[in-house]
């Protein structure tokens, strides 16, 4: 571990459905840790059945801090950190705060292709201000795209009328 910065977030690489229990086992190692999810309906057999769903299925984060260097790897469920070039690679600050905001507003959220490329917005107003992600336009609806970009994973907010402004300047005015 002696290649991790303390107090940086990271992606851990988990088993197939196994993203709560590894959060639950952290959290009891003290690692500050979570997976994002979002609510899930399906219909079988004439029922439709709501459950949440990982936003980033197969991935968990957690933050490394100076007092608590135990073995997040060593957690059952784990099966690597997320790394490159074999060297793990730290989380930046601001996509974690904006997951985590996105998951305390209780928009809804959804899965979508991963965005590298398009205009960077912030959202100006309502219970996402200060979200910065990209826009994107399906049909009618807005929605504000927040990149994890070491995972190449991305998720989609619906941002309905909210004000959004350029992350690199004066207002964007975008027709709703």
């Amino acid at each position: 571990m002696t290649n991790l910065k303390m107090s940086s977030w990271y992606a851990l690489q988990v088993a197939p459905n196994m993203e709560i229990r590894v959060v639950a086992a952290l959290s009891a190692k003290g690692y500050e840790s979570f997976t994002p999810t979002y609510s899930r309906k399906r219909s079988s057999l004439g029922r439709v059945r709501v459950s949440e769903s990982p936003l980033f299925p197969g991935y968990v984060f957690f933050r490394l801090s100076q007092d608590n260097t135990g073995l997040a790897i060593a957690t059952a469920g784990v099966r690597r950190i997320v790394a490159f070039g074999g060297k793990p690679c730290p989380i930046l600050e601001q996509e974690i705060e904006a997951l985590q905001k996105i998951i305390r507003s209780e928009a809804k959220a959804s899965q979508c292709a991963f965005i590298r490329e398009g205009e960077k917005v912030m959202v100006g107003e309502g219970p996402l201000a200060g979200v910065v992600g990209t826009l994107l336009k399906i049909k009618k609806n807005r929605k504000l795209v927040v990149s994890i970009d070491i995972l190449m994973r991305s998720i989609a907010v619906d941002i309905g009328s909210y004000t959004i402004v350029s992350a690199e300047g004066p207002s964007l005015r975008v027709a709703a």
